[in-house]
């Protein structure tokens, strides 16, 4: 969980970042943006806005040593000494633009900011977190002059511009940091997660509750045999599986989870064959017992509202109480029976 409200700028910085394909060269500022309290609030608003909704903790890694990890070791640097954030803001910027090789990345303002008084789940802390926007948005000024309202057409940055970002937690820097990354769109290029911050996602309570709902909520999906499980009964599994894990929110066993929730032994069996093959296959250490993160939970609540697909006509969402509907046959064919209280 990461909060924000109580949070403060006390350092920004930006560069300007181009495009080594285009022959677009960078822009460094040589001091800090001087901010009052007002405008730190506003530029935390829209630089922050990637943070405000729940992301998976990550942390900065390297195939040999976390010590060859450039961003991680320059922004280590920064929180030891803020002084050092136009210096290592720069370097960090012309080490982005190394990756700054394909067409499809576009040029762009690049923000470093130094937040205090973040609140997390262990406490207070402080960050530091890096924004790329790109491209301007036209927006309409007004300007109140001699009982006149003069209008005006600009161009600005706003929170929608921002494609790239990553917030760092002034924590655990022996283990990589947690590192919180964002891309609005993740291209074939991939250059942000994979080459620039190098990093994994960890594997803690968060993690591991997304894999257990996200590999069951596939399965049940995908490898459950339509002819023995009706959409209605597959949904009604997903939905128990999200309520047994709530009502275990002390600890969750794997096992028990798996036993529960299948009560065919060879269902049982394809759903652990395909939890391991993901395991294995996405680096994840799950644990055989661990408490459910509820930051999770709140992230696959989302993602558990199901959708009955009808041909290419109706899409009946089923975000809880699956027993207000029904499904049935007549002389005319197929059909569903939705009971409500009210229409909003």
């Amino acid at each position: 969980m990461i909060d924000l409200k109580t949070a403060t700028i006390s350092a920004c910085i930006a560069h300007k970042i181009g495009n080594v394909q285009a022959e677009e060269s960078c822009m460094f500022s040589k001091a800090e943006v001087m901010l009052n309290d007002k405008e730190g609030d506003e530029l935390k608003k829209i630089l922050c806005k990637p943070f405000v909704n729940t992301l998976q903790a990550h942390q900065f890694i390297h195939e040999t040593d976390l010590q060859q990890n450039i961003v991680h070791n320059l922004i280590g640097q920064i929180f030891a000494n803020p002084n050092k954030l136009v210096a290592n803001s720069k370097q960090i910027t012309q080490y982005l633009y190394r990756f700054a090789n394909d067409y499809a990345i576009k040029a762009g303002e690049l923000f470093f900011i130094i937040l205090d008084n973040i609140t997390t789940e262990v406490g207070v802390t402080n960050g530091i977190a890096i924004v790329k926007l790109e491209g301007n948005t036209k927006f309409i000024k007004t300007l109140e002059t001699n009982q006149n309202v003069e209008v005006f057409f600009d161009k600005g940055l706003m929170s929608k511009n921002i494609e790239k970002a990553c917030l760092v937690l002034n924590h655990d820097f022996e283990e990589g940091f947690y590192v919180y990354p964002f891309e609005k769109l993740v291209g074939e290029t991939n250059y942000w997660n994979r080459y620039f911050l190098q990093c994994k996602a960890r594997t803690d309570e968060f993690r591991q509750t997304n894999v257990l709902l996200n590999t069951f909520r596939e399965f049940v999906m995908e490898d459950l045999p339509t002819e023995v499980f009706s959409k209605k009964e597959k949904i009604n599994l997903m939905h128990n599986a999200m309520n047994y894990v709530v009502e275990n929110n002390a600890a969750i066993d794997v096992q028990d989870f798996i036993s529960n929730q299948l009560q065919d032994a060879q269902h049982q069996q394809d759903y652990k064959a395909s939890l391991e093959v993901y395991v294995q296959d996405n680096d994840v250490a799950l644990q055989k017992s661990f408490v459910p993160s509820k930051d999770a939970l709140q992230f696959q609540r989302k993602k558990f509202r199901s959708i009955i697909k009808l041909d290419k006509n109706f899409h009946i969402y089923v975000h809880s109480n699956d027993d207000l509907i029904e499904r049935g046959n007549d002389d005319k064919g197929k059909f569903y029976k939705v009971y409500f209280e009210e229409e909003m």
